[in-house]
């Protein structure tokens, strides 16, 4: 019976990081650079319109068709991933404090790319200026097109500009992939790898109960995070019993050092707790020494290599981005040969991010 539990419990360890893993995969998916289109201006009109009223709904008209339909072709047609301001951005190119600007737009409005235009009507004749702010590198590429048609007919030059925004964003993202690829070295200053330590109070079970004394169990381990919940950990187990005495002439000595990789799944509970879920499978080498008294001193030592199950279950108080204490309970079992070790406690411990 025992060890069917014990196969079970092997089992399950490897089925959670096969799905683990997978479920992180399915979420690991590049997003697009996003695209900004804002409404155009315009600048003058010189049409036969006489009265205000007409010249008014025809700066409307201009100002918000040319945005709207580069902003269907755009996504439609180029796959991009475009959101629409009813707005005109203060922007110019003169200003020295441009690359600032268009970072902070950016990064408020989580976007790559800015596209605004204006647009001038002369004797039916119209052109289009077109201007691509790129918010991370700071580059500004801006062209013109004029067309002798308007109205209706005016979907033809907008396709050509839809082209050319499609071409400049394409260049621009090459550009900025070489100029901001990212260091070798950049997983270590993005909080991905975690340095912890845990003291846990153990204490034996089962056919081990009264064998050997509760003691201490020392785990120093190492972590690296593979998505948002879940983190890869190797850890080194260490634990060493109180000599507990067989009889007046007879004392057993036992410890075990063990090493691990699993996985560990963090639920956030609001913004300073979590609770964790950890597990993994490893091995253990087991040293087990009987001393014994009969006139003389005599020896006898027992060394085993054996799988090993490690299972942790707790609460993190993350004090900053950095920094966070730890506390639960943990659970450990080497599978003998004979009869399995297995106990259970409490621990206590602290884990570093970098």
């Amino acid at each position: 019976m025992q060890k069917s539990i014990n196969q079970i419990l092997v089992l399950s360890i490897f089925f959670i990081m096969v799905m683990g893993t997978g479920l992180y995969a399915q979420k690991t998916q590049s997003n697009s650079d996003r695209v900004s289109v804002y409404n155009f201006n315009f600048l003058q009109s010189q049409t036969v319109n006489k009265t205000r009223k007409k010249f008014t709904k025809s700066r409307k008209y201009y100002s918000f068709i040319i945005p709207q339909s580069l902003f269907k072709i755009l996504s439609k047609k180029y796959g991009h991933e475009v959101i629409r301001n009813l707005n005109s951005p203060e922007l110019t190119e003169k200003d020295k404090s441009i690359g600032k600007k268009l970072r902070k737009i950016g990064k408020d409005n989580n976007v790559s790319f800015l596209v605004t235009g204006s647009c001038t009507i002369n004797r039916k004749r119209i052109s289009i200026e077109t201007t691509i702010w790129d918010t991370k590198g700071a580059e500004i590429r801006s062209f013109r097109e004029t067309s002798n048609e308007t109205g209706v007919i005016l979907q033809g030059i907008i396709e050509k500009i839809a082209k050319k925004i499609n071409s400049h964003l394409s260049e621009i993202k090459k550009i900025n992939k070489k100029r901001f690829s990212p260091s070798p070295i950049e997983p270590f200053f993005n909080k991905n790898i975690t340095l912890g330590i845990k003291t846990a109070y153990t204490w034996p079970l089962g056919f081990y109960k009264d064998i050997y004394d509760s003691t201490y169990l020392i785990t120093p381990e190492i972590g690296y995070k593979i998505g948002q919940t879940v983190k890869l950990v190797m850890a080194f187990d260490y634990w060493k019993t109180d000599p507990n005495k067989i009889s007046p002439s007879a004392t057993r000595n036992f410890y075990y050092r063990a090493a691990t990789l699993g996985l560990d799944f963090n639920f956030p509970l609001g913004k300073h707790f979590n609770f964790n879920l950890g597990i993994s499978g490893g091995v253990a080498h087991s040293n087990i020494t009987v001393l014994q008294y009969s006139g003389a001193l005599n020896s006898q030592e027992e060394k085993s290599m054996d799988p090993y199950l490690s299972a942790t279950l707790g609460l993190d108080l993350k004090l900053n981005e950095s920094l966070a204490l730890k506390t639960g309970g943990v659970f450990r079992n080497i599978f003998y040969k004979d009869e399995n070790f297995y106990m259970m406690g409490y621990y206590l411990g602290l884990e570093v991010a970098f």
